[in-house]
C-alpha cells in the first residue's frame, strides 16, 4: 500500500510566523468565483478555453474514480504529471494535478456530472481538501506542495487587491477571474482609464455609477484573450526555466494609448495590437457585418462609447 507522509498542521501562531497574518477575505473561493493560480492551472502553453477545460475534465474524473484511495491517487498524481509535463509553460513551476472541477460528481456510468453546462463557469479548486470527505481526512501531502503549504499559504494577490481593484475583477467573466486577480497591472490600467472617465480619482461610491457601462468594454476585452502571448503576465515575461524578465513597456503616445496599454499588460506584443486592432477611421467604420464578427473590431467600438461618455 502506498504510504502517504503526514505532516502535522500548524496552529494558528505558526501560521503567522511562517505565513503572515490571515487574509480577512479569502479570494481562492469568492462567491461564485474561484482561483487555482497557485496549483499552477494556468502554467500551460496552450491557456485557451477549449485546452483548459480538456485538462481540468481528464484531471476530475480520474481523481474522483480514484476516491478515497491513497495508492490510486499516488497513482493517478503520476499519470497526469506524466501526462502533462510537456504541455507545462514554465516547468520550475509546480502544477497540481489535483486541482479540478468543484462541482463535478460520477454518475452510474462513471461520466462527470456538473451544476452548470458552460464548463469555464465552474469552479475550480483543490479535489482532496479535507472538506471533500466526510471525515474530512488530511490527504493534501500527496499533493505537489503539502498539507502545510496548502493550508496556511495565501497569495500576493490577497495584500495587493484593494476594493476598487476588487469590483473591477467582478466584472469579468468567472472564468477569468484567476487571470485578472493576479495582474495587478492590467488592474491598475483598467482604474486609470475608469479615472479619465470619471474626470477625478475613484470613489467607493462609484461601483452602481460605473459597472453597468464598463461591462460591454470588460466582455469585448474577455473576448480577444485568446489572442495574447503565452510567455507574457502583465510587466512581465516568463521563460520556460522560470526567469522572469522584465518587459519594456512602448511608448503609446496617441489617443488610443490607455486601451494600448491595457491590451500590452494583458500580455499582447506591440505587434499584435498593432495589427490585429482596428485603429483608423478606415477601419473602424467599414464593413458593418465583418465588423460585427470581429472581436477586436468590437473591443474598439466599446473602448469609443465608453470614453465618449465620460462616465
Amino acid at each position: 500500500m502506498a504510504q502517504l507522509r503526514t505532516h502535522r498542521l500548524l496552529d494558528e501562531r505558526e501560521k503567522i510566523e511562517r505565513f503572515g497574518p490571515r487574509p480577512s477575505t479569502i479570494r481562492c473561493q469568492e462567491g461564485e468565483r474561484s482561483c487555482a493560480q497557485c496549483c499552477g492551472i494556468n502554467n500551460f502553453i496552450d491557456r485557451s478555453t477549449k485546452a483548459k477545460a480538456l485538462r481540468l475534465h481528464k484531471r476530475t474524473l480520474a481523481v474522483l474514480k480514484a476516491g478515497e484511495n491513497v495508492k490510486k491517487l499516488v497513482q493517478t498524481k503520476h499519470e497526469l504529471m506524466r501526462d502533462e509535463k510537456d504541455t507545462i509553460l514554465c516547468q520550475s513551476i509546480r502544477v497540481c494535478p489535483f486541482a479540478g472541477w468543484l462541482d463535478a460528481k460520477l454518475d452510474h456510468n462513471h461520466d462527470l456530472v456538473h451544476a452548470t453546462s458552460n464548463p469555464m463557469a465552474r469552479r475550480v479548486g483543490c479535489l482532496i481538501h479535507p472538506s471533500r470527505f466526510s471525515d474530512r481526512r488530511e490527504l493534501r501531502d500527496l499533493s505537489v506542495h503539502d498539507a502545510i503549504i496548502c493550508d496556511g499559504f495565501f497569495c500576493a494577490a490577497h495584500m495587493w487587491i484593494k476594493e476598487h481593484h476588487h469590483w473591477v475583477i467582478q466584472l469579468f467573466p468567472v472564468a477569468d477571474y484567476s487571470r485578472f486577480l493576479h495582474n495587478i497591472s492590467v488592474l491598475d490600467s483598467l482604474i486609470q482609464l475608469i479615472e479619465y472617465c470619471l474626470g477625478r480619482p475613484i470613489r467607493k461610491s462609484d461601483h452602481e455609477s460605473v459597472a453597468p457601462k464598463l461591462a460591454p468594454f470588460i466582455d469585448a476585452l474577455s473576448m480577444t484573450l485568446a489572442h495574447r502571448e503565452p510567455s507574457h503576465f502583465g510587466i512581465v515575461q516568463l521563460k520556460r526555466n522560470g526567469d522572469e524578465v522584465r518587459r519594456q513597456e512602448p511608448e503609446f503616445n496617441d489617443e488610443d494609448r490607455m486601451l494600448r496599454k491595457i491590451l500590452w499588460t494583458l500580455g499582447y506584443t506591440q505587434q499584435t495590437i498593432d495589427v490585429e486592432m482596428p485603429w483608423s477611421a478606415t477601419e473602424c467604420f467599414g464593413d458593418s457585418q465583418v465588423q460585427s464578427e470581429n472581436p477586436w473590431f468590437n473591443l474598439k467600438q466599446s473602448f469609443l462609447e465608453l470614453i465618449s461618455e465620460r462616465v
